[in-house]
């Protein structure tokens, strides 16, 4: 698990409170600076598929990169300009279903020619408000099939 702080609506001592009740679940959990314009971690990294993340790593502790291609997750590079507009904030929905934003031209096109059938709704009435579509949704209840 990665755990940002940003000093703005987290700090580094609740985000280590939080790591230490997941490590103590047996779960790794760790804890990063994140840049406060992203907020939160998902406005850097996010899922994509099994060992496959998108993620802004021009934003990102170079040692954190490490650890998470340490983890074997390949990375889906996104371009400043658009995580800094919420791009990588994504849902991936499986089954190769990626809930996106129109704007993330780029990542969106990635993420295509990786095989990725992408939604890029117009979001931007809500990106106004600080949040991507990652940000607007809530735990989906998957049925096992």
């Amino acid at each position: 698990m990665l755990i940002g702080y940003c000093g703005e609506r987290s700090e580094k001592e609740g985000s280590e409170q939080v790591a230490d009740f997941v490590r103590a679940e047996g779960w790794e959990a760790v804890v990063a600076p994140i840049s406060r314009e992203f907020v939160h971690m998902d406005g850097l990294i996010v899922p994509l598929a099994e060992k496959l993340a998108v993620a802004c790593v021009d934003a990102m502790e170079p040692w954190l990169i490490d650890v998470v291609r340490g983890w074997g997750i390949e990375i889906v590079e996104v371009e400043y300009r658009e995580a800094k507009n919420l791009g990588v904030n994504l849902v991936a929905l499986g089954d190769g279903k990626v809930l996106s934003m129109a704007g993330a031209d780029d990542l969106n096109a990635k993420m295509r020619s990786l095989g990725f059938e992408v939604y890029d709704p117009d979001m931007s009435m809500f990106t106004l408000g600080g949040g991507g579509v990652h940000c607007l949704s809530q735990a989906l209840c998957r049925d096992e099939a």
